[in-house]
C-alpha cells in the first residue's frame, strides 16, 4: 500500500525573498530535534538523524534568483519545491515573452552520496569548499550536476553507510543544472552551474532552515517526517509499527514489528509508504471518470491526499 500525501500550491508564482551570506544572518536557527513517532529498525537510526537534519534545511535558500539571471542571461520565470520537499526548482527564461524555460537550476537537500558515486566524480574547489563534479552519464551535454557533502549531524553513531561499507551515511547538497531547450545555448550546463556555485556557495557552508524564513511561502510539510504521519496506522496494522525504510528525507516504509505471535498478521497487512511531495490538486483526478477509480478521497491533518 502506497500513501501520497499532498500539498497544493500555486506553480506559477516567483517565490519572493533572497537569500543571505551566512555573514550577513540575523542568526541561523538549529535543526530541531525530536523524538520520532514511529521507531526506526535496526540499521536505519543513522540514516534517520541525518534526514531530520535535511528537511530542517531551505532548499530555495540555497538559490539566488538574481545571481541566476546575471550568469543566464534570462529572467526568473518561478522559483517552487521541486520533485521531492527537499528540492527546489528555479526555471529561468527569456526577458519579454512567454516562453518555455530555458534553463532549469535545481537544488537539494538530504542527497545520498555513495563511495562509488564520489570516486567517479571529479573533485574542485569552488571558493574555500571542496565540491564534486558528478560524472555525465547521458552523453547529450543538457545538464551538470555538482554535489558539497554535508557533515553528520551531531552525536550520530556509526552505521552502515549508502553502499554497505562502515560508517556514518553519506548526504550532499547538490545543485543540478539542465538545458530545458533543444537550440543551442550560449554557455554550457557545467559553465553555468560553476559560474552559479561560485557566487552561491556562500550559503551552503552554514545552509539556512526553514525556521529562518528567508524564502517563502514556506510549507510547514516540508521538515515533517514522514514516518509520522503513518503513526496513527499502528492499530490497523494489529500492532506496533516501525520504520524499515527511508526512501529519502520524505519518504518512509513501515511494517508490524515481527514477533512469535503476529507472523500471519505482518504477512496479511504487508508495507505501508508515505511519501510527502507538492503535486497538482489530487480533487481534479477524483472529478474525472477515467482516472477516478484509481484513486480514493481521504481527509488528512493539513488538507486533502490521495491514496493510490
Amino acid at each position: 500500500m502506497s500513501l501520497l500525501l499532498m500539498v497544493l500550491a500555486a506553480c506559477t508564482d516567483t517565490v519572493p525573498g533572497t537569500p543571505l551570506a551566512e555573514g550577513d544572518q540575523p542568526g541561523a536557527s538549529s535543526p530541531p530535534s525530536v523524538a520520532p513517532a514511529v521507531p526506526l529498525a535496526r540499521g536505519q537510526e543513522a540514516l534517520g538523524r541525518v534526514y531530520a537534519v535535511s528537511r530542517a534545511i531551505d532548499p530555495c535558500a540555497l538559490q539566488d534568483k538574481d545571481i541566476a539571471a546575471q550568469i543566464t542571461g534570462m529572467v526568473p520565470d518561478a522559483m517552487m519545491p521541486g520533485s521531492t520537499l527537499n528540492a527546489c526548482d528555479l526555471d529561468m527564461t527569456p526577458p519579454g515573452g512567454n516562453a518555455l524555460s530555458v534553463w532549469q537550476l535545481s537544488t537539494a537537500s538530504g542527497v545520498l552520496l555513495d563511495s562509488k558515486a564520489a570516486q567517479e566524480s571529479t573533485t574542485e574547489t569552488i571558493g574555500d569548499t571542496t565540491v564534486l563534479r558528478a560524472r555525465d552519464t547521458t552523453g547529450n551535454d543538457r545538464s551538470c550536476r555538482y554535489l558539497s557533502e554535508a557533515g553528520p549531524p551531531p552525536n550520530a553513531a556509526p552505521a552502515p553507510t549508502n553502499d554497505g561499507t562502515a560508517g556514518a551515511p553519506r548526504t550532499a547538497l547538490e545543485l543540478v543544472v539542465r538545458r530545458n531547450s533543444s537550440d543551442a545555448q550560449p554557455k554550457k550546463p557545467c559553465d553555468i552551474a560553476r559560474e552559479y556555485l561560485t557566487q552561491v556557495i556562500k550559503y551552503w557552508v552554514k545552509p539556512a532552515l526553514r525556521t529562518d524564513n528567508l524564502t517563502a511561502p514556506r510549507f510547514a510539510i516540508g521538515d515533517v517526517n514522514p514516518c509520522d504521519s503513518l503513526a496513527g496506522i499502528a492499530e490497523s496494522m494489529g500492532g506496533p509499527i516501525e520504520a524499515i525504510t527511508l526512501g529519502g528525507p520524505h519518504k518512509c516504509t513501515v511494517r508490524l514489528v515481527p514477533g512469535p505471535d503476529n507472523t500471519e498478521q505482518a504477512r496479511k497487512v504487508g508495507l505501508v509508504s508515505a511519501s510527502l511531495a507538492v503535486k497538482t490538486d489530487p480533487r481534479t483526478v477524483l472529478d474525472n471518470p477515467q482516472t477516478s477509480k484509481d484513486y480514493m478521497f481521504l481527509p488528512v491533518v493539513s488538507g486533502s491526499g490521495g491514496s493510490v
